[in-house]
């Protein structure tokens, strides 16, 4: 964490300190304590909502993602909206220690409790599934670029030594150019794209060798490949 950052987390942890003083002084001097079991427990509430805001942001921030949402709404909003809730119903249920029931104390402050964590829980699991996502879709690009900057090098590798290899292979550059990079990990495709793995390197290894009849052939055969590949793709999207 950079300096500033220790900064900023300082100052938050500091102002978090104030805010809890003054509630817990506000709390104690104006409500006082009449029903203990309805006094702390709102106050031990508080108290979780508080440690809530200083923990689990933190945690989720830099384990997941900043872009961690419930339903569009960002993780760190929804611990305030939880934080004020719960700060609401606190002071209501000290304000009324004396008339209102324990177990409807607990009732609300359970339920407030429970909203929120189930809400994080559902945030933090889609935001895994999508940066998980996200990372399949990276190294299926990757995958796609290296073997269009295959064929390429192919291409300036072959040269003017002979034209025509140069216009099929300049042909099966544009054919992986414009093929979808992704949909790679369907059980439909596996199969054709080991294929098309094992034919990149027999073309490599064919015009290494100035085998220039067999690289025509597996470039072809490539054509074929990629074109088998897009049908199967197309069943499964």
């Amino acid at each position: 964490m950079s300096d500033s950052g220790k900064k900023s987390s300082a100052l938050y942890g500091v102002v978090g300190v104030i805010i809890f003083a003054v509630y817990c002084l506000f709390v104690f001097l104006v409500f006082g304590v009449k029903d203990p079991t309805i006094f702390w427990m709102s106050f031990g509430f508080m108290a979780l909502a508080f440690v809530s805001q200083a923990v689990a942001p933190a945690y989720i921030m830099r384990n997941y993602s900043t872009e961690t949402a419930f339903f569009g709404v960002p993780v760190a909003s929804l611990g305030i909206f939880y934080f004020f809730a719960e700060l609401f119903a606190s002071l209501v249920f000290m304000f009324f220690q004396s008339s209102v029931s324990w177990k409807a104390a607990l009732l609300v402050q359970v339920a407030l409790l429970a909203a929120y964590v189930v809400a994080v829980i559902v945030a933090v699991t889609v935001q895994s599934s999508v940066q998980e996502m996200s990372k399949v879709r990276r190294d299926e690009a990757v995958v796609f670029k290296a073997q269009f900057v295959d064929v390429q090098s192919l291409i300036d590798r072959v040269g003017t030594e002979d034209s025509e290899l140069t216009k099929i292979l300049e042909h099966l550059s544009e054919t992986v150019r414009y093929s979808d990079p992704f949909g790679r990990g369907e059980p439909m495709v596996k199969e054709v794209e080991g294929r098309i793995t094992q034919r990149m390197n027999e073309l490599e290894s064919a015009c290494n060798a100035g085998a220039n009849d067999d690289a025509k052939r597996i470039a072809g055969e490539l054509e074929n490949l990629f074109m088998e590949r897009r049908r199967k793709l197309m069943l499964v999207k």
